[in-house]
């Protein structure tokens, strides 16, 4: 991914990489629960069925 950016009268660019780590389900409400967050999964958002071997999840951390 390219970023432009102004620098005084000049337009620079930045090369930026993203490393993704794709997790299972089960382990991201894992991790989320450890950091102490309570997590519901879902296999659709709204009315839209999600894709196979996609989850949704709400995370919401107690105060």
């Amino acid at each position: 991914m390219k970023e432009w950016y102004k620098q005084y009268l000049a337009y620079i660019h930045t090369d930026e990489i993203h490393h993704l780590r794709f997790d299972s389900g089960n382990e991201v409400v894992k991790e989320l629960n450890q950091i102490g967050f309570v997590v519901k999964t879902m296999d659709k958002y709204g009315q839209s069925h999600l894709p196979q071997a996609h989850t949704a999840f709400i995370a919401i951390k107690p105060r």
